[in-house]
């Protein structure tokens, strides 16, 4: 109680300091032998067991994260990062969880059942919004969907949150809770699930090898410390998320997480959210379409087959079966996937306006890739 204004720093100073403080703990291992990889720390290292490899990495991973939010904003005094590369890995604390009092990973002591086997919380926590990059309204993603939430036999039973929701109108979710997906469920369960809420013996992730990469192909598109390889780490990120929810309690990989990620990129191939070269330069490519309705290299390495302009929208063609994907340039984002207007080399603005009355349109000559103007473009 002896200070009860206290005086904040601001955001910046924090974000350097801390990046500072990296740098330090990284000068400081470079004192160390360097012919030691691993120092024998035993379980006092609950997150490494003092593999030195692994704490440059971290110290990169966790820098990179600072420069990528603060970039910008923050005026660094080293935005660089040392040698040693980024988490490939996930790193995960375990200081010995197991079913016992007070020794359990606390998220299943919070989320499933404490360790006297009380229900920790029944909530149905998923909601409409977060679970339509599940179903496929926004995204269709079966595979992770089964690895992370509980589905009872009977579908009706699977309860989804949103406004307007009172608590008496969705029954509880059963015991465990919703993040637990297996169907072994009850207090005398041991708890070794794939997932987010493993079993009380799971590790504790701090920094995922998925959000390693996330942060690299951001870096990468942002020009920040010279990563590089946008488009690599993106998938490489969707590939590690899939093999982190399919891993259980006992750090057992279940399933062909490889595979299914496989899947889930060729289902999702039409978003922007996925296919990341329908999200990189989206930008760019919608300045250049306003000044001269001209073709970008994005559009050329997608094959675009022709573009139309209607209002504020543009839409392109990507495949012979003519589903459109429309781009609101207001916003620069993909916005939906339309069958509605069946296009080939021979429609004509007129077939366009039948369906989307006072357009203003353009097509792209397939034999010589360069765009015929129906009507000038906005």
């Amino acid at each position: 109680l002896d200070n009860l204004t206290p005086k904040y720093d601001a955001g910046a100073d924090v974000y350097k300091d801390l990046a500072d403080q990296l740098d330090s703990a990284s000068h400081y291992l470079d004192l160390g032998d360097a012919s030691v990889s691993t120092f024998p720390l035993g379980t006092s290292d609950v997150m490494f067991a003092g593999n030195i490899s692994r704490w440059r990495q971290f110290i990169n991973t966790l820098k990179l994260k600072i420069l990528v939010t603060g970039n910008g904003k923050v005026t660094f005094s080293n935005p660089v990062i040392g040698a040693g590369g980024f988490l490939a890995t996930d790193a995960q604390i375990d200081p010995g969880y197991t079913k016992d009092n007070a020794k359990q990973n606390p998220k299943w002591n919070q989320w499933a059942y404490t360790s006297t086997n009380s229900d920790a919380t029944k909530s149905w926590m998923v909601n409409e919004f977060v679970y339509s990059f599940y179903d496929g309204t926004k995204l269709s993603d079966e595979w992770r969907d089964a690895a992370i939430y509980y589905h009872p036999a009977d579908p009706a039973d699977f309860g989804i949150n949103r406004l307007g929701i009172e608590s008496n109108d969705l029954n509880p979710s059963p015991s465990p809770g919703f993040w637990y997906p297996s169907s072994d469920r009850g207090t005398g369960i041991t708890g070794n699930s794939t997932g987010v809420l493993k079993g009380p013996a799971a590790q504790l992730p701090i920094i995922t090898a998925a959000e390693s990469e996330f942060l690299q192909a951001e870096a990468a598109v942002r020009g920040i410390a010279g990563v590089t390889n946008a488009q690599t780490h993106f998938e490489n990120g969707i590939k590690a998320s899939f093999k982190y929810l399919y891993t259980d309690a006992l750090d057992q990989v279940q399933g062909d997480p490889a595979g299914d990620a496989a899947d889930y990129m060729d289902e999702n191939d039409g978003s922007r959210l996925v296919n990341f070269t329908l999200a990189a330069g989206t930008e760019q490519q919608i300045e250049d379409f306003n000044a001269d309705c001209g073709l970008t290299a994005e559009q050329e390495r997608a094959k675009v087959k022709h573009c139309y302009y209607y209002g504020n929208t543009t839409f392109f063609v990507y495949d012979s079966k003519a589903e459109l994907t429309s781009i609101d340039l207001r916003s620069g984002k993909f916005t939906y996937r339309t069958p509605d207007l069946h296009l080939s080399r021979t429609t004509t603005l007129q077939d366009v306006q039948k369906v989307y009355p006072n357009s203003v349109a353009a097509a792209i000559n397939e034999n010589g890739g360069k765009l015929v103007r129906l009507k000038p473009c906005k």
